[in-house]
């Protein structure tokens, strides 16, 4: 098994070399690969596993986006206290309007909210009769 933890200590993984056996990786008694993140690695933040079956892009992509450096867009509440410290911390200010965008808005307030008044159209209705059983009767003679 080897196991790769960044130097923030804020994520773990594993990879268990070998054969294992396919019904404890069924029954998450063990899988292939288990990555881990949060104040200590392993931790109730986030925990996912991989079977001997999953596709090895998948967890290529997977691992590929847990390294990048990238900065990923989150709101201060979804952030658990214990994990503030380690984590940078930056404002976002809201898009300023561009002149496409108050155009928008003006035209969609300028647009009637009053209701239209509904003309119901003519409805042209077939009826069928039946021969009352005597006519019928009597035709048959």
């Amino acid at each position: 098994m080897s196991t790769t933890q960044p130097p923030d200590r804020l994520a773990l993984i594993t990879h268990v070399n070998g054969r294992l056996d396919h019904q404890d990786e069924i029954n998450d008694l063990r899988s292939r690969w288990v990555m881990g993140g949060g104040a200590s690695g392993y931790s109730s933040e986030w925990l996912a596993t991989f079977t001997t079956n999953t596709p090895v892009h998948l967890i290529s992509a997977t691992t590929a986006r847990l390294a990048d450096p990238a900065p990923v867009a989150r709101y201060k509440d979804h952030l658990p206290e214990r994990n503030r410290a380690a984590s940078r911390i930056t404002p976002v200010k809201p898009p300023v309007p561009s002149p496409l965008d108050i155009a928008r808005a003006q035209a969609a307030r300028s647009r009637s909210t009053t209701a239209r008044a509904v003309i119901p159209t003519p409805v042209t209705v077939w009826r069928t009769t039946t021969p009352a059983p005597a006519a019928a009767s009597a035709r048959r003679r």
